[in-house]
């Protein structure tokens, strides 16, 4: 995450960064995969007890959900800290449901949040990542 800043440098000479920019509190933030090339390699993560609270968590979800890029989500499933689970579902399901601003002319309307405890996500991947494996396997033996 980085100030929002001109994306191209050197006359369209080399290529465009892979970044979107979100407004927060009325700051533009720049969020995406080559933001460490707008911060000069400088970047860190805030990982205290409530780091789903704090703004870096807000502009990055932002950035997610307008990377995502519909008008509309009818179920946002997002993962939580053991650890704070209790505390931080009941404020994400708050801080993510309605209409939520991404930048000064985009927003997405989000219906339900549904907050799960972190591992269950990396569980759920790994086992649809498995099942299609498997399917595969078995399909073309």
């Amino acid at each position: 995450m980085a100030f929002a800043q001109k994306k191209t440098l050197g006359g369209g000479f080399f290529a465009e960064r892979s970044t979107l920019t979100v407004l927060h509190n009325g700051v533009e933030y720049e969020v995406g995969p080559d933001v460490l090339l707008a911060t000069g390699a400088y970047g860190s993560r805030n990982l205290d007890l409530g780091y789903v609270q704090t703004d870096t968590y807000q502009i990055l979800l932002k950035g997610a959900l307008k990377r995502i890029g519909l008008p509309r989500i009818d179920v946002l499933v997002i993962g939580a800290p053991v650890a704070t689970y209790d505390q931080a579902r009941e404020y994400l399901r708050r801080a993510f449901s309605g209409r939520i601003a991404l930048d000064r002319a985009q927003e997405v309307v989000v219906g339900k949040v549904l907050v799960l405890p972190q591992p269950l996500g990396g569980y759920a991947w790994h086992g649809h990542v498995s099942c299609s494996t498997a399917h595969r396997a078995t399909r073309d033996a």
